[in-house]
């Protein structure tokens, strides 16, 4: 709290009354909000987190979603396309290669937040999902109002439930998770943007059992004997 204020006072004395709040427009001249993406917001204004962009906004003009959270304005208007969902599954295909991953031929589908919702269990949330092939498909399916370092992330994650599917790997659920988790962590790793360092904060301190402390475990063996280690480590789990 201390540094908290401190900076407020520091930016306050060094032009930050030179700074225009987002929400009313007015230079800020008390206790304000800030996010990754150079935002401002006035302290008494009525702020939440966008669960895409991760930036400060507006509660009144925002869409609470769901199970989701908060979506701003401007990530409501946003989707992306099937030309950049290609070339940012190529960066991230491009990263596993470097490892000496192979995955099984798949599909991939850009969903609404409605269409989600129709694949997952009442009162769950998802940025992504990943299919078994059934019938003979490999799918994936990713929300298409994320943003490009949200969509990287989530497609290193569910590309991984394709491996253990190939592979017949049939791992206790937060080993499963942990390890899909931690190819998210290595891409967005690669990414030297703020949005990247918060989604990778996020998931370092993620409290949910699965989610959170399976990647930690996971990530905890990678740490000490690399990625074959973990890899050596899923195989075992092989059905």
């Amino acid at each position: 709290m201390a540094g908290d204020v401190s900076k407020w006072l520091h930016d306050l004395l060094h032009g930050m009354k030179e700074k225009k709040c987002f929400i009313c427009g007015e230079y800020i001249r008390t206790s304000y909000y800030s996010d990754h993406n150079g935002h401002y917001a006035c302290g008494n204004h009525d702020v939440g987190t966008c669960f895409v962009c991760l930036s400060i906004c507006d509660k009144k003009n925002s869409i609470n979603v769901p199970n989701y959270g908060l979506i701003c304005p401007e990530c409501t208007k946003k989707n992306i396309d099937e030309n950049l969902a290609l070339r940012l599954i190529q960066y991230v295909n491009n990263f596993y290669i470097k490892l000496g991953m192979s995955f099984p031929g798949h599909k991939l589908y850009l969903v609404s937040i409605d269409e989600m919702n129709k694949r997952i269990d009442e009162g769950d949330s998802a940025l992504g999902l990943a299919y078994n092939n059934y019938d003979g498909i490999y799918r994936i399916c990713v929300l298409k109002h994320l943003s490009k370092i949200a969509f990287a992330g989530v497609f290193a994650h569910e590309i991984l439930h394709l491996w253990q599917y190939g592979k017949q790997i049939n791992a206790p659920k937060h080993i499963c998770e942990g390890f899909c988790n931690l190819g998210k962590y290595l891409v967005l790793s690669t990414i030297n943007k703020e949005e990247a360092k918060l989604r990778i904060s996020g998931m370092l301190s993620d409290p949910d059992p699965i989610y959170g402390e399976g990647f930690r475990i996971v990530k905890e063996v990678y740490d000490k004997t690399g990625w074959n280690g973990v890899i050596n480590m899923m195989k075992q789990y092989k059905v």
